[in-house]
């Protein structure tokens, strides 16, 4: 395309992994302070513009990077991530009720609310690190640029989540890239992916 090669980065916490932002598991704090920090030392140049990039779990925590650290990241890509309109502390009655309408399997859609009370220790743990709040709650106009894409029939029920987070994008301002595919969790399109991060 005519530009700059960027330097990529991958960071890696282990298997199953947040950034959130809790009492007792900081490790955004860990993430922003320490690792991003220690990264840049060791490319040994200025760092003009810091983009976050996330497939599936990595793209929930691309999210959670660009609306808490807008303004260290302006850009972020967040594709299938795992969102959801039900918090993992809701009635059980509501769980059961949003896995039987959306496309995600029960076993699959079990597994994201057990998931879900692992990482999030209780109902305002949740809404602090979930997405679709963070968005609702940013001030007019602020936050980084965000490329979205998400499958129409993925498999872990992330479409739904995906649609409530582009409508609470919208109605604070904020540029969104939304790119609804027609396959299954991860069903990706490399090319407007590849637009977006290379835009002036």
């Amino acid at each position: 395309m005519g530009i700059e090669l960027p330097i990529v980065v991958t960071i890696s916490f282990g298997p199953i992994w947040l950034l959130t932002d809790d009492a007792h598991h900081n490790l955004m704090k860990v993430f922003l302070e320490t690792i991003v920090p220690r990264v840049e030392r060791e490319i040994g140049q200025p760092v003009v513009r810091r983009f976050a990039v996330g497939e599936s779990m990595g793209g929930y925590n691309a999210l959670l990077v660009g609306l808490k650290a807008s303004q260290k990241f302006s850009r972020v890509a967040a594709l299938c991530p795992p969102l959801s309109t039900v918090s993992p502390y809701t009635a059980s009655g509501s769980v059961f009720d949003y896995i039987s309408t959306s496309s995600t399997s029960f076993k699959r859609g079990l597994m994201l609310f057990i998931f879900g009370r692992t990482f999030f220790t209780d109902q305002m743990s949740w809404e602090r690190n979930d997405p679709v709040h963070l968005a609702a709650a940013m001030p007019l106009g602020t936050g980084p640029q965000i490329y979205l894409s998400c499958g129409r029939h993925d498999q872990w029920g992330c479409f739904e989540g995906a649609e409530a987070l582009v409508s609470s994008i919208n109605k604070r301002g904020v540029m969104i890239d939304w790119h609804p595919n027609e396959g299954g969790h991860c069903d990706i399109d490399a090319n407007s992916l590849a637009r977006f991060l290379v835009q002036p």
